[in-house]
């Protein structure tokens, strides 16, 4: 009686595993299905702005790099797709994609965010990276990350967040190929014997205001000036790649990387996220 009770006590659980297995195996197909038309139809209807990857394209901006998209749920994006943008820089495509399309758009663009900000990507020892940023690396002494460091350079907090491995490797390693920024120090000379060291903020034919290392600004008029340098290379040190092992650029991408995705997270939704770019 007992061996009885048991075998059908497997015999159920067993069925019900099946079950859970074959709902499973239904929604995963339903969820690749719903990618395939998704890619179809935004090849279609949105490629033609955003870009076939939807990576940016000469109307519109790079969708997986925008902070507050990467935040959005299937069903928030869905609410994008059918209602367009409040600035109605996108159109609504609720009276020309059907609510099933819409969700397909939004299921395939999800896929890509994932894919996009896959933390299993991130290389190194975020710990040892930001040992290095704020230690012998000297990062820190140009750049600030989370309100810590220099002024002179960009912060880096959420320079990270649009940009892959590889864009923040070369930016280290070859900063001269930075089309973005390419500031240089700037050495200026009173008539009166003072002297100023920083990165031109702002500059006319009358005046250049300057940012030196401290943080100051200084607006000085170019005819009190003895003497303005502006010094050949850039403010970022072009020799990373041979003071630093490749393991050590793992370390510091890494901390860039993961502070860039715990500031996102802890970003309201829809708040502006600060474009940063590396010197």
């Amino acid at each position: 009686m007992i061996l009885a009770a048991i075998s059908m006590l497997w015999c159920s659980l067993s069925s019900h595993a099946q079950s859970e297995a074959k709902r499973g195996e239904a929604v995963g197909s339903a969820a690749s299905t719903s990618v395939t038309a998704g890619r179809k139809i935004f090849a279609s209807t949105c490629a033609g702005c955003h870009g076939l990857d939807a990576r940016g394209g000469e109307r519109a901006p790079d969708i997986l790099a925008m902070a507050e998209v990467q935040r959005m749920s299937e069903a928030q994006i869905s609410q994008i797709v059918r209602e367009g943008t409040r600035s109605k820089t996108m159109p609504a495509f609720g009276n020309t994609l059907d609510a099933a399309q819409i969700r397909d758009v939004a299921v395939y663009l999800r896929s890509l965010l994932q894919s996009h900000l896959e933390p299993a990507a991130v290389p190194g020892d975020a710990a040892a990276g930001k040992a290095l940023f704020f230690g012998r690396a000297g990062c820190a002494d140009c750049h600030m990350v989370e309100g810590a460091g220099g002024f002179l350079g960009a912060d880096l907090t959420s320079y990270a967040e649009p940009r892959s491995i590889s864009e923040i490797r070369d930016a280290i390693t070859d900063p001269a190929n930075n089309a973005q920024r390419r500031e240089r120090m700037v050495s200026v000379a009173t008539h009166g014997g003072e002297h100023f060291m920083g990165i031109a903020r702002n500059e006319d034919n009358f005046s250049i205001q300057l940012q030196t290392s401290d943080g100051a600004f200084h607006l000085l008029m170019k005819s009190e000036l003895e003497q303005i340098e502006y010094q050949k290379q850039p403010l970022m040190p072009a020799d990373y790649s041979q003071t630093l092992s490749a393991g050590e650029l793992d370390d510091l991408i890494s901390f860039l990387m993961r502070t860039a995705a715990a500031n996102a997270r802890t970003q309201p939704h829809g708040a502006n996220r600060k474009d940063t770019d590396e010197d």
